[in-house]
């Protein structure tokens, strides 16, 4: 039989399990800017993606004509670095469309669009921007590019720590 100091022991160990998973609840996906971590939702309508070489616009519009999740009559549009923004008609579900996108031999790379908490669209490639502290030595920042397979695409002259990543 409980007593009383046993069972409200009991409802207070739940009531912190509790408030403790919801207070502490954090998105999939985010990412550090200006010092802040800021979450990321997966945007309902957008995927980028790079072709492989040689693609003509003609192969990329028959090839978002192949897929019944593409939205035709938007897009593609030219984003950065090679890659393209489509749209995703409504009612599909992204992380399989990804997938199955992955899968296609005319595909070298393939993400979900993002969203910030106040809608500003955000593409995932893979190329990145590092500042490193000047305290960090060069042999550190060598040793992490090796660990994670990054090559320095692009310095800038008049900021030496920023660099230009690609994986």
């Amino acid at each position: 039989m409980f007593s009383i100091k046993r069972y409200l022991k009991l409802l207070w160990f739940i009531t912190c399990l509790l408030a403790f998973s919801t207070t502490f609840a954090q998105y999939d996906y985010y990412y550090y800017g200006n010092g802040q971590k800021i979450p990321l939702l997966l945007s309902p309508n957008k995927v980028n993606i790079k072709f492989t070489p040689g693609m003509t616009p003609g192969d990329i519009y028959n090839f978002i004509l192949s897929d019944d999740a593409l939205n035709p009559n938007l897009g593609p549009y030219p984003f950065m670095d090679g890659y393209f923004i489509l749209y995703v008609l409504p009612g599909n579900d992204i992380k399989t469309l990804i997938q199955r996108l992955r899968n296609r031999q005319e595909v070298e790379m393939t993400n979900p669009g993002y969203l910030t908490t106040d809608s500003m669209a955000l593409m995932v490639t893979d190329r990145f921007v590092v500042q490193f502290y000047e305290w960090v030595p060069r042999s550190t920042i060598d040793s992490l590019n090796a660990l994670h397979g990054a090559v320095i695409i692009n310095s800038n002259p008049h900021l030496p720590e920023l660099n230009f990543y690609g994986l």
